[in-house]
């Protein structure tokens, strides 16, 4: 059965074919994916092309369990973390409540620290999102600290947002799926009219129409209600931003 999500090697070709390039040499194909790469890149970011909000793909939203361990403060999140989506929670347990879990800023965690002498410990209430550790040929990564310190093994489902990769000459699939692969595609073609010195061309103007239908698309059958849809968005990605400014989840 053929699969009508386009690989990175066929969105490569209808470059070429727009491009009018006889045959694909190396520059070509470095070109095409830089391409394919910017208008991934503009696609992830989720903006919304009228509105110029960002909409926050459902397929980066990744339902992480974390099991903690008893007076142990800090976890380490997965190399792909790029910042909270929504309020962690404890995982259910039919004998047990346990209290909410709210962000609070790293001054303030460690603000809590100095106003005791004895650490605190229990189920913890409180977190604070902190820098980890960084090399500059790897990601950024981040940690999650709790407050008070947790006395037990506990289950904490963390909902973050995913990180996502540039594309490869030999990467098959990008992510999203099928549904998205026309605005990728129209994106890149729209950065090749830029490159020529066409700023709004036919693919910018097909780009955005294609941009729009998928952020619909994306909250009425993946996410939300569209009537929640824009609140919700600028909510999260606020308060996300706050602590994570300008880590848009991808690396090119």
């Amino acid at each position: 059965m053929a699969d009508l999500e386009l690989t990175v090697r066929e969105m490569i070709n209808q470059i070429q074919d727009e491009a009018g390039w006889a045959n694909l040499t190396q520059d070509r194909l470095d070109l095409s994916l830089k391409w394919v790469n910017r208008g991934y890149r503009e696609f992830i970011s989720g903006r919304h092309p009228r509105y110029n909000y960002p909409h926050q793909w459902s397929f980066l939203v990744v339902q992480y369990e974390l099991t903690t361990v008893a007076d142990t403060a800090e976890y380490e999140m997965p190399s792909d973390f790029s910042g909270i989506h929504n309020t962690p929670v404890y995982k259910h347990s039919e004998s047990t409540d346990f209290p909410l879990l709210h962000q609070i800023s790293t001054d303030q965690y460690n603000r809590l620290l100095k106003s005791t002498d004895v650490e605190s410990t229990g189920r913890a209430d409180r977190y604070a999102i902190f820098p980890s550790t960084f090399t500059n040929t790897g990601t950024q990564r981040w940690s999650l600290k709790f407050y008070p310190t947790f006395d037990a093994e506990y289950t904490v489902i963390v909902p973050y947002r995913m990180r996502a990769d540039a594309l490869t000459d030999d990467a098959i699939y990008h992510m999203g799926g099928q549904d998205f692969t026309t605005v990728i595609l129209y994106k890149a073609l729209a950065q090749m009219e830029f490159e020529k010195n066409i700023p709004d061309g036919v693919w910018k103007r097909k780009a955005d129409e294609e941009m729009e239908l998928a952020i619909q698309v994306d909250q009425s059958a993946y996410s939300y209600a569209p009537h929640e849809t824009m609140a919700a968005d600028i909510t999260a990605w606020r308060v996300n931003d706050f602590y994570l400014a300008g880590n848009s989840g991808i690396e090119i």
